[in-house]
């Protein structure tokens, strides 16, 4: 039987990064992105002037579906999106997903799409294909995050963007329990099919003999190990250029995140060599699921681990003085104001008994609770 001749197409309309000005302004920054690169030039408070005009649900929501999709069409705009767009309300995260990709790659347009159950708009500019035999499957998105501690760009999975953050909303009543994504009224949607990845054959190794000898018998994963499950496992995205960094130089270590939320798997962070791909440019980072094996978030950005906890500690000085501080090494994950990618991490301070955790940009929280509105 012959090889499968595989290729990887990219389908993408990119953006400028908009920066949110305040922690609610993540619709508002979003229309921004996606207007100003079809040329109609507009400001984050005029755009949230426009979505403030026609909230259905003010109450539950800073920048509710329709009031965003009203903002986007502009009516009055000499030059406005060529399509009418509406908020498309799925009964499925498969349902939005598709949506999403016939935004993205048949409308050629960017896809604003909720994410954290409705706590949050990003916009999606950019999706990747395996083509193979004829066939067709989504590799994964390009995401375009407002939040200014977030990574400017990164990209996940398809089947970690549907299973991670891809939530019914619960805010509100008219959207409540949907899945919301932008797009045109089409109602007939494109079959997406999802691609499959193999696990790393180091990863797999690994994961045999923590079977065999129990979880506290094998150690962690090795640098070694971490760089050669990362290379592979990229291979099979589309990174074909990408390569494992060595010993002698290499800027980053691997480090382990422990997620304060309990249904979410601890993860590590890597780094790979990627000035050879196109799609990377240079150095960038990789979060792998420990359990799963399976890469969870790239990103074209590293060194934030170490950067986090000097920022945690000034942070924690500045608050409290001369309080006794005793600063945790360990390095945790959980959606707050300040981000929800994986790179977005926090440290945990405690002070005089009490604990507090530290976000990369310096955010200190006495506690993580849910958004009080959504979008």
């Amino acid at each position: 039987m012959p090889d499968t001749v595989e290729t990887f197409e990219d389908k993408d309309f990119p953006v400028s990064r908009v920066v949110q000005s305040t922690d609610t302004r993540c619709g508002p920054a979003c229309c921004c992105m996606v207007l100003n690169r079809l040329g109609i030039q507009i400001t984050e408070d005029v755009a949230a002037a426009e979505i403030d005009q026609h909230q259905l649900e003010p109450d539950a929501w800073y920048a509710d579906p329709g009031a965003v999709a009203a903002c986007l069409n502009k009516p009055d705009d000499p030059d406005p999106i060529p399509i009418e767009i509406a908020p498309f309300e799925g009964a499925t995260a498969e349902a939005a997903l598709a949506k999403l990709v016939q935004t993205v790659a048949d409308r050629r347009l960017p896809c604003l799409i909720l994410v954290y159950g409705g706590a949050h708009w990003i916009v999606v500019d950019g999706v990747r294909l395996r083509i193979a035999n004829g066939q067709s499957s989504l590799v994964g998105v390009q995401v375009v995050d407002p939040y200014e501690s977030e990574p400017p760009r990164r990209f996940i999975p398809a089947r970690i963007f549907l299973r991670r953050y891809l939530q019914p909303v619960d805010f509100g009543q008219h959207w409540l329990g949907q899945y919301v994504a932008l797009g045109d009224e089409t109602s007939e949607l494109p079959h997406v099919q999802l691609l499959e990845t193999r696990l790393s054959p180091y990863f797999f190794a690994h994961k045999l003999q923590q079977s065999l000898l129990g979880p506290t018998a094998w150690p962690e994963l090795s640098e070694w190990a971490l760089a050669n499950t990362s290379e592979s496992l990229l291979r099979q995205l589309g990174f074909l250029e990408t390569k494992a960094l060595r010993g002698g130089g290499a800027p980053f270590r691997a480090t382990r995140v422990t997620p304060i939320t309990g249904h979410q798997e601890a993860y590590y962070v890597t780094a790979v060599d990627g000035t050879g791909d196109p799609a990377l440019g240079g150095l960038a980072s990789v979060a792998i699921g420990s359990v799963s094996g399976e890469v969870l978030e790239i990103s074209p950005e590293i060194g934030v681990f170490q950067r986090s906890a000097a920022v945690a500690l000034e942070a924690a000085t500045s608050r409290f003085g001369s309080s006794r501080i005793d600063m945790d090494e360990a390095i945790y994950w959980a959606p707050t104001r300040d981000g929800i990618s994986l790179f977005s991490v926090l440290r945990k301070a405690v002070v005089d008994g009490n604990e507090y955790y530290i976000s990369s940009s310096g955010r200190i929280f006495d506690g993580l609770s849910r958004p009080l509105k959504g979008g």
